[in-house]
């Protein structure tokens, strides 16, 4: 192929066709793809975007800087080509200034002359562009490890500024727990409180019904003595009227039998004493059955504080019961609240 190539240049010189150097072909060289790499590398650090598809506004930025380093190189290889194109068409001026200056020589010669300038031209070239290609690379590894290094501290600040977060987010959550246990112990200190305030309100209340209770009782037992004596003073008053009018009674049927009366005095003084003796008789059960009204009277009296009592003692358990059962739906809403909150705070 090189001395069909040979030969038809020397029959062009020969004719005095005008040389046309040969190009050298180019490849457009694509920009190299970034894949993953093992071992802990960047797209493997950016892993985290697969759970969380809003990635922090740094790893925005270093995705956009990725962009722009893909799109530098693209604009290198671009270059190269064009750094390319120049030395061919610097290569097609020599030769053309070679063909037009050089005398015509022998065919053979000319062929081996003209190779050996094509390919010394095609070795220059090659180094020129190898050189500017290493150069080029050097130049994008240097860049792409910067790149990376950038990234790699904006991952580092990324990092720190969330342990930063998780450490105040930790704090936060202790001082939700602190304050909603200093809440809840302030609302157990308040409703014991609250419980005593009553408990001494209903002791005092016992109290004023006891003293009232007991006043009542004496005012009932000084009415009760006042009703006796009452009976008493007029069972005395109708027992002298009695005597009185009988000894008037005895007085006139003296003047009027007072033989008869004589006679028969030892028989009304028996009778009177019969009498007085009877109505003793009947004044000792009017006093016996007063005082069974009494006792009974006290009895029930007695029986019906000992069941006030027991209704306050009842509505008193019943009243702490249902406090403490409001007391810990408090402290459970309180609760529920608070680890609401923390949930939320996750």
């Amino acid at each position: 192929m090189a001395s069909r190539s040979s030969s038809s240049s020397s029959r062009d010189v020969k004719k005095g066709k005008k040389l046309v150097p040969q190009k050298v072909e180019t490849k457009k060289v694509q920009p190299k793809k970034l894949e993953p790499k093992s071992g802990g590398g960047f797209w493997d650090r950016l892993s985290f975007w697969k759970d969380d598809p809003s990635p922090p506004e740094p790893i925005n930025q270093q995705v956009e800087s990725d962009f722009e380093l893909a799109k530098k190189l693209q604009q290198e290889e671009d270059s190269k080509l064009y750094i390319q194109e120049d030395i061919n068409k610097d290569n097609e001026q020599i030769l053309q200034e070679e063909s037009t200056n050089e005398p015509e020589k022998d065919t053979e010669v000319a062929d081996l002359e003209f190779e050996r300038k094509m390919k010394e031209i095609e070795e220059q070239a090659q180094a020129e562009l190898e050189r500017k290609m290493k150069e080029m690379e050097e130049q994008t590894q240097a860049e792409l490890e910067r790149e990376m290094q950038i990234q790699m501290e904006n991952e580092k600040k990324i990092k720190e500024e969330i342990d930063k977060q998780d450490e105040e987010l930790a704090r936060l959550l202790k001082e939700k727990e602190a304050m909603a246990m200093k809440e809840e112990t302030e609302l157990k200190m308040k409703a014991q409180e609250e419980i005593l305030a009553l408990d001494k309100t209903f002791d005092a209340e016992l109290q004023h019904q006891k003293i009232l209770q007991k006043k009542a009782l004496m005012n009932e037992e000084k009415r009760s003595a006042e009703v006796l004596s009452e009976k008493k003073d007029k069972m005395n008053a109708d027992l002298t009227k009695k005597k009185s009018s009988t000894d008037k009674e005895m007085q006139k049927m003296e003047i009027r039998q007072k033989k008869e009366l004589q006679q028969k005095e030892r028989d009304v003084l028996a009778v009177t004493e019969q009498w007085k003796a009877e109505l003793e008789v009947k004044l000792e059960d009017q006093a016996v059955i007063d005082l069974l009204e009494e006792d009974e009277r006290k009895i029930k009296l007695s029986s019906e504080i000992e069941a006030m009592k027991e209704a306050a003692k009842k509505e008193m358990e019943l009243f702490k019961k249902e406090e403490a059962i409001k007391t810990r739906k408090i402290i459970e809403e309180i609760k529920r609240e608070a680890h609401e909150d923390i949930n939320k705070m996750k």
